[in-house]
């Protein structure tokens, strides 16, 4: 519990730079298409939302580090001294904890770590017309303005269908229900997602 206390806290001060993890393939020939985060969230409900804004009261810590607020809701840990970090964005968070689904316009961040001192490569999916498109970029220049569909991604992906292709869409809901960010662990290497049944709690 400590440790990850510990954890928790070291997101909102620390940004470190190594070497990069290659999670995709980022050798497609596919053109960028602009992406944007939400603006407008009334096409929902909006007493669903009203109930949403209970999120400013949350345990989860707000970062604005990569050029727009978002939401740290879950940490993956993997075998050896590697975990991941998992941002959204603000506005989508709140539509998604309100209403289980994830808006067009999201965007969700995974920091890679090889230690506790050691961010390599942020990685980020953002989703456009109900199709995820993905990008990455180095902590320390964030750029959300390339993502593209990357075939290596979204074959991975496919086994998350059933949460529409993100693995931590149920990590979202139990952030809220428990107030606090979510810790899981898997024993799989730096490279790849843990196996959906972990991120469902199974």
């Amino acid at each position: 519990m400590i440790y990850k206390n510990i954890l928790w806290l070291l997101v909102s001060v620390s940004c470190f730079v190594g070497a990069a993890l290659t999670a995709c393939d980022d050798n497609d020939d596919s053109v960028a298409p602009t992406v944007n985060p939400p603006t407008d969230t009334t096409v929902h409900d909006s007493s669903v939302l009203d109930e949403a804004i209970r999120l400013d009261s949350l345990d989860l810590t707000m970062t604005e580090r990569y050029g727009s607020p978002m939401y740290f809701y879950a940490q993956v840990d993997k075998s050896g001294d590697y975990f991941r970090r998992m941002f959204m964005d603000t506005t989508s968070f709140t539509v998604a904890a309100a209403t289980g689904e994830i808006p067009d316009g999201a965007i969700i961040a995974m920091e890679t770590w090889a230690n506790e001192s050691n961010q390599s490569t942020v990685f980020y999916r953002a989703k456009q017309d109900g199709q995820w498109l993905n990008g990455s970029f180095s902590p320390n220049r964030p750029d959300f303005s390339d993502a593209i569909d990357i075939n290596s991604c979204r074959n991975c992906h496919q086994t998350a269908s059933t949460t529409d292709f993100t693995f931590t869409r149920p990590l979202i809901q139990r952030s809220v229900r428990e107030n606090t960010v979510q810790f899981i662990e898997c024993d799989r290497g730096p490279t790849g997602p843990c196996d959906l049944e972990v991120y469902l709690g199974n």
